[in-house]
């Protein structure tokens, strides 16, 4: 009803069920609404109470008018989570996976920065054990902190350390750029270094976008 909550907070379990004026209607919030840790079912195979977003549709225009541009991003995070199942196409169901997977639909931006740490790691020991590379320039183009890449036993780790760094900020740099100073030796190394940039890439800019969707003035 209009109006009818001035306050509104809830910690923890769970809630069901979902009754919200819809989004043409009057507010039903006058003060401050706050949910942690709360869940909020996305299907009917969750829970046999869920009904269908338009719920959170509503819940997100509401909180909105009041400026609450943080739980207001929560029910539309919820509210996409939920209309998974009804997206048509293979890719738009893979995209809205992925939002939804690595950055909880905006919601957890420092996410994705964690598995591009996790992806350089595991792409790091890959490169020491299988693929360190090799020299790309002449050998007078090695010095000052460079010269730890000639070196037997640093250089090895300099190396696997360089190239999904390289990677990263030029994911198809293994193949067209001519100013790198080490390259794969294996193809399969080029692949892998190809996917982990633009996994990374990818990730960074979902982390940006996230960032920019939370704090932005709506």
């Amino acid at each position: 009803y209009s109006g009818s909550l001035k306050n509104l907070t809830i910690t923890g379990g769970g809630i069901a069920q979902i009754n919200c004026p819809a989004a043409d209607k009057e507010n039903p919030f006058i003060g401050a609404v706050s949910f942690k840790n709360v869940f909020f079912p996305s299907s009917s195979r969750q829970t046999r109470l869920f009904q269908n977003p338009h719920a959170y549709r509503s819940l997100s225009a509401h909180l909105k008018k009041l400026d609450n541009t943080l739980i207001a991003n929560l029910m539309r995070s919820r509210q996409l989570r939920s209309e998974r199942t009804d997206e048509h196409g293979l890719f738009s169901r893979f995209t809205n996976w992925i939002y939804g997977a690595f950055v909880d639909y905006g919601m957890k931006p420092g996410r994705p920065l964690w598995w591009v740490l996790g992806a350089y790691v595991l792409t790091v020991i890959y490169c020491y054990y299988f693929d360190y590379g090799t020299l790309a320039q002449l050998l007078d183009s090695y010095v000052g902190a460079y010269a730890t890449l000639l070196d037997e036993n640093g250089g090895r780790w300099a190396r696997s350390l360089l190239l999904p760094l390289h990677s990263i900020t030029n994911p198809f740099g293994i193949l067209f750029d001519s100013r790198r100073l080490v390259v794969p030796t294996t193809g399969w190394g080029a692949v892998l270094l190809t996917v982990q940039g633009l996994f990374s890439d990818m990730l960074l800019v979902m982390t940006a976008l996230s960032i920019r969707r939370r704090y932005k003035a709506e």
